[in-house]
């Protein structure tokens, strides 16, 4: 289907773009009067019979649902209506193989987010386990440095007070 000749502003009462324009729009109407559905429609109308803005009519048009454009088609093209039957099982077949498929991933993604669950229980048991053993770690060494250095807690490590609060900070990344 060819599209609608364009309007031109300026310049379109000149012979030449007249004629082309003339020649563009038999051409388009040949091919939709090919089509009854087309000829027939009242849009079409609209647009073969009225005098000024087409376009400002046609947008005045009351907007159709969605049944009555299902009964338009219906009309126009009974052929459809003819083959449903094959075709509807044809498309129903694709939509339970579709449904298959979602239910699988629906199963999958279960088995997915109950690992996941478990894997973040571990990972938090990981990191207080691991909590734990840095405060044992910051607890030997004020013990072991009271014990072999005479109370020289300046010799500490993890606990030194230059250390900041490595516990919190050990906590907090965790």
């Amino acid at each position: 289907m060819p599209a609608i000749p364009e309007k031109q502003l300026f310049g379109d009462k000149e012979t030449g773009f007249v004629e082309e324009r003339r020649q563009l729009l038999e051409r388009f109407l040949r091919e939709c009067s090919k089509y009854d559905f087309i000829i027939e429609s009242q849009e079409f109308r609209i647009f073969a019979r009225q005098a000024g803005e087409v376009v400002d009519v046609l947008e005045k048009m009351p907007k159709q649902s969605p049944s009555q454009i299902l009964e338009k088609y219906r009309l126009c093209f009974p052929k459809i209506e003819e083959e449903q039957p094959s075709e509807m099982a044809r498309y129903r077949e694709r939509i339970n193989i579709f449904s298959g498929f979602l239910n699988k991933c629906q199963k999958s993604n279960q088995v997915n987010r109950e690992m996941m669950v478990n894997s973040v229980k571990e990972h938090q048991k990981h990191a207080q386990n691991y909590l734990e053993l840095y405060t044992m770690f910051m607890q030997y060494e004020d013990s072991a440095v009271e014990y072999y250095s005479e109370n020289q807690m300046e010799a500490r490590n993890l606990t030194h007070p230059k250390a900041g609060e490595l516990k919190e900070t050990i906590a907090s990344k965790m």
